[in-house]
C-alpha cells in the first residue's frame, strides 16, 4: 500500500527505516505531510502538529489522534482496495493545498 500511494503521489515521498525518537520526532515537525496506520509513530506525528492522514479499520477508529490536524481514514486490510487508495490520496492533496 505505501509503495502504490508513493508512486500515485504528486509530491516525494521520503521513508525513514528505524529513526531514533528524538530524530523521528524532528523529522514529522517538518514534513509537509504524513501517512500511516494506527501506531505510535502516527500518534507522535500528530502530537508534533504534523499534518496526518492515518488509516484505521473500522474496529480501531477509536483510538485515532485528536489533533486538529490528523484526518483518521477508515480503510480495508488484507487487499489494495483502489476506493481507499482514491481517498488517502484526495485527503493528502487536500492537506497540501
Amino acid at each position: 500500500a505505501v509503495e502504490a500511494l508513493a508512486r500515485r503521489s504528486r509530491a516525494p515521498a521520503a521513508r525513514l527505516v528505524r529513526p531514533a525518537l528524538p530524530l523521528l520526532a524532528a523529522v514529522l515537525r517538518h514534513v509537509a505531510v504524513y501517512v500511516g496506520s494506527d501506531s505510535g509513530i502516527s500518534h507522535l506525528a500528530a502530537a508534533v502538529g504534523a499534518p496526518s492522514v492515518v488509516l484505521f479499520t473500522g474496529a480501531t477508529q477509536a483510538w485515532h489522534p485528536w489533533a486538529s490536524n490528523a484526518r483518521p481514514l477508515v480503510v480495508t486490510t488484507g487487499t489494495l482496495d483502489e476506493p481507499d487508495v482514491a481517498r488517502v490520496l484526495g485527503a493528502v492533496n487536500e492537506l497540501l493545498a
